[in-house]
């Protein structure tokens, strides 16, 4: 690390630490704090104005799984949602899929919105418009494009479509869209309330709904049609679904939007469409086997209704009450056998059907339960559980994935092998199924081989009766079976119980909050100055007050001299009761105290003025120093020694021709080169022309000679040098010299080149230097007071080894 950078850093740290000097910046900046937290709040003021209120409201429900009491051991029609967390996490996963919330907004006819226009604003309207917008689905709309709507008496409106040079239209059927360049037409266009208005950029219907207080023709009110993939969108990221309690299934269903009917309606819907999509799932196998069953009965019923009536008919032909005993133990044991044939072929009726759909679907969350029909084979049961559970699974996942996600690539696959081993299973118990009939069949033959041997009356009556009882036993098994599935399903309830529905109870809108927005004014408006500042205060490099000087360098500080608002440096001479003029008879003061330690020849002086670079002051101070020393009727020679670029001759209205350089060349005598001014105790040695060795000419014995003979003739004499930090001269100079003046200017001088001159006072390669501080203005009231020099320096060089402390405190005295 370089000696800058670490320099760099020690100032920064010693600005950071410098909590009262930071303070007192701080508070000389206070219209700084005024002016930003004013506009602060101004701007809270527009933004509490011009924003649209937000409201939230929400809706509580609960899930719990609902037993079904009359659901059998015997018909498994219930659907399965699986854990309780795993019931919670399904129904947030669906409220915010995209499937569940166009069912729902699609129901509302949220795409089209009505707005009410108010300075600066538009109010959102859904209950509380004087009309609500109807949209044909199957018509291309103007999407994302205000339809300016004036309402001009109680039948008639007219709408401005706003100035474009191509207009976005949106077909809702196909989700395709388009666009249209503006056509010659008028944009102005005349429409009738409760009648469909068509256009080359859409079809409208504005139904009516006035009332004595929402509407008025000196109203502006504006339609937005929105794409509708971009309206589910919207609902689907801004509603807000967090469980309530941990142990509970209790969700709070939450939406914020800027208007509470709307927001009512849509959250109401929205549990109310998942109940129904709940239940519909619930009911499915019920559905489904309810369809199978009455399938089956229609068949068995016209077969029953033609039994019936052979049978009928023969009683009336035939008198015939009582048949033999043979005759009743044939038909007994024919009847049982029949039994047993129609449950086989109700059996392969239904795998005949279960093949179908097991083929022709890809959900089989409804397949009808084997149990309906008396089947109770533990794979073909196992296997339909499987499949129907995984389909369920399936179902739900894609509500929370794409088709294209590798989850439902396994579930496919999944599905698919066991749709192949459930079709292999059914295929087996069709070849069973058959083998049964055949075997059923052959013990039938037997018996009707014995029928065949009754009387022909018997025969005709048996074979009537057999057919008779068989088709209503089946009817009534089909008959119990439905009103088995009918029963569950008119008992299935919905999982999802509404505790709370969302409704107005006059809430307060959520934003915005102008007390808040006030608050944070206040902080930004305080805080941002603070920030600037502090960073100017710790990237601020340069002199900005006399603490700066006394707390980093070793040399003490003889005095400070204010600014000079003037053009005229004589501001001695000319103003001698300014502030300046009086800070500079107290540096006098100061210098006396300091040559008075000075252990040289204490009857002549001879102070020399430097600085680090030009522009800090330094002929200023010379000239100035001089002047208030011969105004206390002191001898005081003010000697120009900057040979490089000469200034003084400017200020005290003289010629440059004749001068130092002339001197040091033996062009003159010491005489020649004095000049007298104004004032009786002040005379002036001017640099003279500018010579091309100027630090050689000072390195010149002859200098010495000058001063020595000078000595004599001066109480005080004051040396103009030029800036130590571009030439050596000034230190060439400082052997001469019994006091130097090193100027540091306010925010000027930057503090890093004032430690050369300081480690060499350290190192003692320069003595008997004090800092003097030029151009000070005190930025407040709060510290240095308005005398720039009053005191400054008083007692400072008692002790130069004083503590900080006492240097601070003496500071501010």
């Amino acid at each position: 690390m370089s000696l800058k950078e670490e320099y760099f850093i020690e100032e920064v740290n010693e600005d950071l630490f410098d909590i009262k000097g930071v303070l007192l910046k701080l508070l000389s900046k206070w219209a700084y704090f005024a002016i930003s937290i004013g506009i602060a709040l101004i701007i809270a003021f527009a933004k509490n104005y011009v924003s649209v209120p937000t409201y939230e409201l929400s809706t509580v429900v609960a899930i719990k799984e609902e037993k079904n009491p009359f659901l059998s051991s015997n018909v498994s029609l219930m659907f399965n949602w699986g854990g309780a967390s795993d019931k919670t996490q399904m129904v947030i996963t669906i409220l915010k899929s995209r499937t569940h919330n166009e069912k729902v907004v699609k129901k509302l006819g949220l795409e089209s919105v009505v707005f009410r226009s108010e300075r600066f604003k538009d109010i959102r309207l859904f209950d509380n418009a004087p009309f609500k917008s109807e949209i044909d689905r199957d018509y291309p709309q103007l999407v994302s494009t205000p339809l300016l709507i004036n309402i001009d008496n109680e039948k008639e409106y007219t709408i401005t479509i706003a100035e474009m040079e191509t207009y976005s239209l949106y077909n809702f059927n196909n989700e395709e869209s388009s666009f249209i360049d503006k056509s010659n037409d008028e944009t102005k266009i005349k429409g009738t309330f409760n009648e469909w208005l068509i256009t080359p950029y859409f079809k409208i219907k504005l139904n009516k709904k006035f009332k004595s207080n929402n509407f008025s023709s000196k109203t502006n009110y504006k339609v937005y049609i929105f794409n509708f993939n971009s309206v589910v969108s919207y609902f689907r990221n801004n509603v807000n679904i967090k469980q309530k309690t941990k142990d509970a299934s209790i969700l709070e269903i939450s939406l914020k939007g800027a208007n509470k009917s709307e927001i009512v309606k849509f959250l109401n819907e929205t549990t109310k469409e998942f109940q129904d999509y709940e239940l519909t799932e619930k009911n499915r196998i019920a559905i489904n086997t309810i369809a199978f069953i009455d399938k089956q009965l229609r068949g068995v019923a016209d077969t029953l209704k033609r039994a019936e009536k052979d049978l009928q008919t023969f009683r009336e032909d035939n008198m015939i009450l009582d048949v033999s005993t043979k005759a009743e133990e044939i038909y007994s044991s024919v009847s049982l056998l029949e039994e047993d044939l129609a449950t086989v072929d109700l059996k392969m009726r239904y795998y005949d059907f279960l093949k179908d759909y097991i083929e022709k679907n890809d959900h089989y969350s409804g397949i009808t339960a084997p149990s309906v029909v008396g089947i109770d084979d533990p794979l073909l049961v196992g296997l339909i559980a499987q499949m129907t559970e995984l389909s369920m699974e399936k179902t739900k996942a894609t509500f929370s994935n794409t088709s294209l996600n590798p989850v439902m690539d396994t579930y496919d696959q999944q599905l698919d092998i066991l749709k192949t081993s459930l079709l292999e299973n059914i295929n087996n118990l069709i070849s069973s199924t058959k083998i049964s009939k055949i075997e059923v069949n052959k013990r039938i033959n037997k018996f009707e081989s014995q029928i065949r041997k009754l009387p022909s009356s018997e025969q005709k009556w048996l074979n009537i009766k057999r057919y008779y009882d068989l088709s209503e036993q089946q009817y009534n098994f089909l008959l119990q079976k439905r009103a088995e599935a009918g029963i569950v399903k008119a008992a299935n309830v919905s999982d999802i119980k509404i505790l709370d529905e969302a409704k107005d109870i006059g809430q307060s809108p959520v934003a915005p909050n102008p007390r808040v927005n006030y608050m944070i004014a206040l902080v930004i408006g305080f805080l941002l100055p603070l920030f600037i500042i502090l960073i100017i205060i710790v990237l601020d490099n340069k002199i900005q007050s006399p603490s700066d000087i006394e707390k980093k360098y070793s040399i003490p500080l003889v005095g400070v001299i204010g600014h000079n608002g003037s053009d005229n440096n004589l501001v001695v001479t000319e103003t001698s009761r300014s502030g300046i003029s009086e800070s500079f008879r107290s540096l006098r003061s100061n210098l006396n105290f300091l040559l008075k330690r000075n252990k040289k020849d204490k009857s002549n002086r001879i102070i020399l003025v430097t600085s680090s670079i030009g522009g800090e002051g330094k002929t200023f101070t010379s000239i100035n120093l001089a002047s208030v020393f011969s105004l206390s009727s002191k001898k005081t020679l003010l000697m120009g020694v900057d040979l490089r670029k000469p200034k003084i001759f400017n200020d005290f209205g003289l010629e440059n021709n004749i001068g130092l350089s002339n001197y040091l060349i033996g062009d003159s005598s010491s005489n020649e080169i004095i000049q007298k001014t104004n004032n009786e105790f002040l005379d002036i040695i001017l640099s003279g022309p500018i010579p091309p060795n100027p630090s050689e000419l000072l390195l010149d014995d002859n200098l010495e000679v000058l001063l020595n003979e000078l000595k004599l003739k001066y109480d005080y004499i004051i040396l103009d040098t030029p800036p130590v930090g571009l030439v050596s001269d000034a230190y060439q100079l400082m052997q001469y010299s019994d006091v130097n003046i090193y100027i540091a200017r306010q925010s000027y001088t930057e503090k890093g080149i004032l430690k050369g001159i300081d480690i060499k006072y350290k190192n003692k390669e320069v003595e008997n230097i004090a800092f003097l501080l030029n151009d000070y203005e005190t930025k407040s009231g709060y510290g240095y007071g308005h005398g720039y020099g009053y005191g400054y320096g008083y007692g400072y060089f008692e002790d130069e080894n004083k503590s900080l402390f006492t240097r601070f405190k003496n500071l501010f005295s």
